[in-house]
């Protein structure tokens, strides 16, 4: 099979949900010189807890778990049009849109919590930790729905080459 865009929509999208479940589920989002603080738990130096999210720190959490959601159904419809498109002739249009729509859902909802984290869950963060910087969790979240958005427009350019109704 010759087709390169659905086969990088593939590869990018299996990338963006290892990197997106990587960087919601680790304690990196924010770090000081005692603590860092994940979507889920903080770690200190007598070991690791839950806590219970309020305010922007919660809604940042829901939206990166939305995104991780949408990003994951987008790359199993891809892989199962994948295997589907591999082994038939027939066009089908309906799984490209579908996964291109749940991958920008997927990078949209994963950048506007990665926003809302910094822009005030960092402060209500700070309050309880003291002065932190951003770590490598946000900053892996980012680039997951970046690359979310990328298979995304991959695979709108895949559909668009393809023949057939819808």
């Amino acid at each position: 099979m010759n087709n390169p865009m659905l086969i990088g929509s593939l590869a990018v999208g299996v990338l963006c949900c290892v990197l997106g479940l990587v960087g919601m589920v680790t304690t990196g989002w924010l770090t000081n010189s005692v603590f860092d603080v994940g979507l889920f738990s903080l770690c200190g130096p007598r070991g690791c807890a839950s806590y219970a999210a309020e305010d922007s720190i919660a809604a940042a959490k829901a939206f990166v778990v939305i995104g991780w959601l949408c990003a994951l159904v987008a790359a199993i419809n891809t892989l199962v049009y994948f295997i589907k498109y591999a082994t038939s002739d027939v066009p089908n249009r309906t799984l490209p849109l579908i996964a291109f729509i749940f991958y920008f859902i997927s990078g949209g909802a994963s950048l506007l919590g990665a926003i809302i984290f910094a822009a005030g869950g960092k402060s209500e963060a700070e309050e309880a930790i003291g002065s932190s910087t951003l770590g490598y969790s946000f900053a892996l979240t980012i680039i997951g729905a970046l690359l979310s958005l990328a298979a995304g427009a991959l695979m709108f350019v895949h559909r668009s080459r393809i023949g057939g109704p819808i």
